[in-house]
């Protein structure tokens, strides 16, 4: 199962947020875009990067937004 991401709108404080819920359930939160157009272009790039990442780890960690 691969991982479900939404894009939120953050009314209160501006732009966009991106939700992202784990293959094995981990909920994580990447926030901070200024467009719904940078938010999707964030996912498209993370989900082009979590092959890799599985190869690395062999558990899917998420490397491509580590702060």
């Amino acid at each position: 199962m691969a991982a479900t991401y939404v894009v939120i709108h953050r009314a209160e404080r501006g732009g966009f947020d991106v939700e992202i819920v784990g293959h094995d359930g981990v909920r994580q939160t990447k926030p901070g875009f200024e467009t719904t157009e940078e938010a999707e272009a964030w996912i498209v790039c993370d989900i082009r990067a979590e092959p890799y990442a599985d190869i690395q780890n062999g558990r899917g960690f998420r490397m491509s937004w580590r702060f």
